[in-house]
């Protein structure tokens, strides 16, 4: 037995099946985003470090292990990216020796934030059906807190 921890996550109905493989259960259908199911993982080993699939879109987040610190995650089906979180939903921002933001810690925070937002879109579009003026669903942003804006150029 590994190191275990809580992991949740947001995919497509049709990807139901392949999360189930590695350990996650459907929970319910997802409110926000149409066609999607949230998905979780009570004792998900090292965090399916290696195991989480690549060429699918989804999103979510996973406590911290003995060895391993709580992460968001997002995959747009082509690039998956993690990023450090505090686990309450804020993000870890490393800093020098004199108290400044150091600035590619910024710069991987707001990539991150980016690409989530971006596959937050992805999985917010509804599916074209019999109605020829289907439409976005409205994606709720995921960012640091409301207001602040993040610029990696300056610390």
């Amino acid at each position: 037995m590994g190191d275990r921890c809580y992991m949740e996550l947001t995919c497509r109905k049709t990807d139901k099946k392949r999360f189930e493989e590695i350990g996650f259960t459907a929970q319910v259908e997802s409110y926000e985003f149409p066609n999607c199911l949230e998905m979780v993982d009570y004792e998900a080993n090292y965090a399916h470090a290696e195991d989480m699939p690549k060429d699918l879109v989804y999103f979510g987040s996973h406590e911290g292990g003995d060895g391993y610190r709580p992460e968001s995650f997002a995959c747009d089906g082509t690039t998956y990216i993690e990023q450090a979180t505090d686990g309450g939903g804020g993000f870890i921002v490393m800093f020098d020796n004199e108290g400044d933001p150091e600035a590619n810690s910024l710069a991987d925070v707001k990539t991150f934030i980016t690409h989530c937002n971006n596959v937050r879109v992805m999985l917010a579009k509804r599916r074209l059906g019999k109605r020829g003026h289907a439409r976005l669903a409205q994606a709720p942003t995921f960012s640091p807190a409301k207001g602040e804006m993040i610029d990696a150029t300056k610390p």
